[in-house]
């Protein structure tokens, strides 16, 4: 039974003199909003910039809903990704409705300290009948070791500009160990602007964490841990998931440790907005699994395992609004982020540079089109979608050869691709089909 009191990854303001309103907005958890209507105030097609809502009416800002969640530690607002995907499409962070998520890093996957030694990930892609598969009891059993809880402080800035500090708490689990270090994979937005990392194990054992990189723009990040014999996870392909599979969630949410729940895939392929309730920063995540497995503040970073206890998955968001409706970031890019981030090695993002709306969200913003299909709202100068000849108002149906439906996302193509790769677009450009070419570059750093 959770108490009624806040939850223990709620920050605690050590700063003193401090109003009760000017606590800090420590890195603790993601929130989801589920896409409303537009607005009487319209959002832009297009924009360079993350869009913020319009100013309040004189009266101050209306009441909120009733299902307007508690904000736990960061309590970030997250919302469907309509728009300009800055994760290797887009020219910024744009959708018809906030969401929260922390993009303090560049996304380059800049390290703080650690060795440069690359660890091995171990993979297992073998193929499970369903007979072989296991149930929660059983993968709650096999990651148990391998999932801990990791506390925070975070030193951060109010909003009257004073420093204060916090603490908060999100989960991480063992991918690798190399010599006497071991590697744990998170969420970004759960090391965000800390100022120190404590790792704590299953077994009640603390450890104090390095944050060796971390990649905001797919909010992922390693943190290091002076013990190279705890037990690591095996990976399995996010790339054979399949709609209705049976998973396991396991992490710390309200700083329960270790909690398992289960659900199914919902669904493959997502786009979603992600930042901080109350800023204007945000960041998009293109191509997450959805689940309705119980995912809540704390679980962050945990990992979203199928039945034969393989990974495939590293939670990061949850509906604020609505109820079993969680987010992943697919194990495969996870696992060739955290590569990367060990070697420390600057992290690939295939860059594109359109705007864009899926036929749901064109339609929501008054512009609706016939799919398959996004519709290209905007085109960034000098980008490799200026260069392919791309316009707005172009539909593109497929790219590659396959086709952008409710099974797959631009941000998902994209993203399988490294900068350097050329990719074929096919275009419907009012009643003409072009068969275009753009080479992508990596992203820039001014729209990360």
């Amino acid at each position: 039974m959770i108490p009624a009191e806040p939850p223990t990854d709620t920050p605690t303001d050590t700063t003193p003199g401090l109003p009760p309103s000017a606590e800090p907005y420590p890195v603790a958890d993601q929130w989801y909003a589920p896409p409303v209507p537009p607005s009487p105030s319209p959002v832009p097609a297009a924009a360079a910039e993350p869009w913020a809502p319009p100013a309040l009416p004189p009266g101050g800002a209306p009441a909120p809903p009733a299902s307007q969640p508690r904000r736990f530690g960061r309590g970030p607002l997250l919302a469907s990704g309509a728009g300009l995907l800055a994760i290797g499409l887009g020219l910024g962070a744009f959708a018809a409705n906030t969401v929260n998520h922390d993009s303090s890093s560049s996304g380059t996957g800049s390290s703080a300290s650690s060795s440069g030694n690359k660890a091995a990930l171990s993979v297992n892609t073998s193929t499970l009948s369903p007979s072989a598969q296991g149930n929660a009891v059983s993968v709650a059993s096999a990651l148990d070791r391998s999932v801990a809880t990791i506390v925070v402080t975070t030193s951060v800035q109010n909003r009257f500009g004073a420093a204060a500090t916090g603490t908060a708490e999100g989960s991480g689990f063992v991918i690798s160990n190399s010599g006497s270090t071991s590697y744990l994979l998170t969420n970004n937005h759960v090391v965000a602007n800390a100022s120190s990392v404590e790792v704590i194990l299953s077994s009640g054992r603390s450890l104090t964490g390095t944050v060796v990189g971390t990649d905001s723009i797919d909010d992922l990040a390693v943190v290091s841990v002076p013990d190279g014999n705890l037990q690591q996870v095996t990976f399995g392909r996010s790339a054979d998931l399949q709609v209705g599979q049976s998973v396991v969630a396991i992490g710390s949410p309200l700083g329960n440790q270790n909690s398992v729940t289960s659900g199914v895939i919902s669904a493959l392929h997502r786009s979603i907005t992600a930042g901080d309730q109350g800023s204007a920063n945000t960041e998009n995540l293109s191509d997450v699994l959805q689940t309705d497995a119980a995912i809540n503040p704390g679980n962050s970073g945990g990992p979203l395992a199928d039945l034969a206890g393989r990974v495939i998955g590293v939670n990061v968001a949850t509906s604020s609004n609505g109820t079993n409706v969680s987010f992943a970031i697919p194990s495969d890019e996870a696992q060739q982020v955290a590569q990367d981030l060990i070697a420390h090695r600057t992290v690939d993002h295939p860059y594109l540079g359109v705007g864009f709306l899926t036929p749901l969200d064109a339609a929501e913003n008054g512009q609706s089109f016939s799919g398959p299909g996004v519709l290209v709202t905007q085109v960034a100068p000098g980008t490799p979608a200026a260069a392919a000849g791309l316009q707005a108002n172009d539909v593109i149906t497929a790219v590659d050869g396959v086709t952008l439906d409710a099974s797959q996302s631009l941000g998902g193509v994209i993203g399988k691709h490294k900068a350097g790769d050329t990719i074929t677009l096919t275009v419907r450009r009012g009643s003409q089909t072009l068969t275009l070419h753009a080479t992508l570059v990596q992203r820039p750093t001014a729209t990360s």
